[in-house]
């Protein structure tokens, strides 16, 4: 299965950081290794580095409002949690914004 990834915008927010992307697939739902892979992305500026370790429960299906409860762990070792929500789908393409509280 070949996937693309594309982040569509990040913006940084004093109590955490939300950020939105979009993944292209050949099915309806976002695969868990390309899903934390992109948390990892998107939220190491906030973080000021890659964190030590992005783990999330399984894959995330292509329906409008479903979540995600994903684990991140800074670089220090202090975990944080982070939701990742499908905010559309087109197709095989499904949009999803990662919301991490106190990053």
């Amino acid at each position: 299965m070949r996937t693309v990834l594309k982040p569509v915008i990040l913006t940084a927010l004093l109590a955490g950081a939300l950020s939105a992307c979009s993944f292209s697939a050949t099915t309806a739902k976002a695969d868990e290794e390309a899903v934390e892979s992109q948390i990892s992305t998107q939220l190491a500026p906030q973080l000021g580095g890659t964190p030590q370790a992005v783990d999330c429960p399984g894959d995330l299906t292509g329906t409008l409002g479903a979540t995600l409860s994903c684990t991140l762990t800074t670089a220090e070792g202090q975990t944080r949690p982070v939701i990742v929500t499908v905010t559309s789908t087109e197709g095989e393409t499904i949009d999803f914004s990662i919301e991490a509280p106190a990053v």
